[in-house]
């Protein structure tokens, strides 16, 4: 589901699992886990969700906490 969820609108899939608690709320690192390891994730969604202003989450934080994880 959450899956579906980010790969539909990235902003709304991250919000939801931070709203269920499944990444803790102010860390980056579990956001950057996150896209690197969720297998199905979109490439093209993980870019757009890092390349976007967000008032839920600051996308430059994940870039800047694991910019190496994500490669």
């Amino acid at each position: 589901m959450a899956v579906h969820k980010f790969n539909e609108k990235p902003k709304a899939g991250v919000k939801h699992l931070l709203d269920k608690g499944v990444i803790p709320r102010g860390d980056a690192d579990a956001v950057a886990k996150f896209l690197r390891t969720t297998k199905g994730l979109s490439k093209r969604r993980i870019g757009d969700y890092l390349g976007e202003r967000s008032e839920i989450w600051i996308p430059q934080r994940v870039l800047d906490s694991r910019t190496p994880a994500l490669s």
